[in-house]
């Protein structure tokens, strides 16, 4: 998987970091790929459908996979400065806290 650097100071590089600054979390494969377009669309949201196909590559999962996911996801970047807020029924925004 290519290095993903295209927003400032955050990117995921090949040996599954995420990068905020100086800062780094590693990410288990399926938390990895999800942020992939997470951090492709800084700011932006990335629709649920988008996520299952990028975390699970030709397979079908719940929703709730996807959720828990997500939920630890969450917990890893909290200390990075960064969040992943929910658009319900929609979809996810990663961005960095206030």
């Amino acid at each position: 998987m290519p290095t993903v650097d295209t927003h400032d100071d955050v990117w995921i590089d090949d040996g599954g970091l995420l990068h905020h600054g100086r800062a780094w979390v590693a990410l288990p494969d399926v938390e990895w790929r999800l942020m992939v377009p997470l951090v492709e669309n800084m700011g932006e949201l990335v629709r649920r459908d988008v996520l299952t196909a990028a975390g699970w590559p030709g397979q079908r999962v719940t929703d709730s996979a996807l959720n828990v996911r997500i939920k630890k996801a969450r917990q890893r970047l909290q200390p990075l400065g960064l969040q992943i807020t929910t658009v319900r029924g929609r979809g996810y925004v990663l961005a960095p806290t206030a």
